[in-house]
């Protein structure tokens, strides 16, 4: 498992791009969450997507225009979640919005296949917006993240969604959680000459474990 500082991982990336975009007039605002997001992931494969995936975002920008990046944790995703069938602690979500030609579709799809990120699907055709993509990593295809892309005229946007499974709980994270039903039931009578006979007419609750 790599370690990843995803906060110092992006200011890093955007300060080198920044470098490269002086001559052009562009520049990448970049919106952090107020809290260092820290995190495990198995490999490099996510830093290699975010190093990419902003560096083809540079490569298709208008002279003189910005690339404004988003950074935010969420806790839950339950549409995503419910069609993967996976259940992370929490999700990343990289929003990627910017002004130029079309290609941020092309260069998105090129730098997943090129991390290591297999399409699974691909819902929407060539030229129509919004498009959403489903991509697995892994030899068993377990880890998921979505890829959406909108344009709206010359504004295109690129949003991931990632999930992050704690390393104290890899197996249920990816797999349906427990739920828990309550069965109730009386306890037996209690002797006549209980001090407290009242208590026979109580109930009591135990937990059962259903999948």
């Amino acid at each position: 498992m790599e370690e990843m500082n995803l906060t110092a991982l992006m200011q890093g990336i955007v300060l080198r791009c920044n470098k490269s975009l002086a001559k052009t007039g562009s520049f990448i605002q970049l919106s952090l969450p107020s809290h260092s997001a820290k995190f495990s992931w198995h490999d490099r494969s996510l830093e290699k997507l975010l190093k990419s995936l902003v560096c083809r975002a540079s490569l298709a920008v208008d002279r003189g225009a910005p690339i404004r990046i988003a950074v935010r944790q969420k806790a839950k995703m339950r549409g995503l979640e419910k069609f993967f069938q996976i259940y992370p602690s929490h999700w990343i979500q990289l929003k990627i919005t910017q002004k130029g030609p079309l290609g941020l579709e092309t260069g998105a799809r090129e730098a997943l296949e090129d991390s290591g990120f297999r399409c699974d699907e691909w819902i929407g055709a060539k030229e129509s917006w919004p498009q959403l993509g489903f991509f697995s990593y892994g030899t068993k295809r377990l880890l998921k993240l979505a890829c959406c892309l909108q344009r709206h005229r010359i504004t295109q946007t690129c949003e991931l969604l990632i999930p992050v499974i704690t390393p104290a709980a890899p197996a249920t994270a990816l797999q349906r959680p427990v739920q828990s039903k309550v069965v109730r039931f009386p306890r037996p009578n209690l002797p006549i000459n209980s001090k407290n006979p009242g208590r026979s007419r109580r109930m009591y609750q135990r937990t059962a474990e259903t999948n």
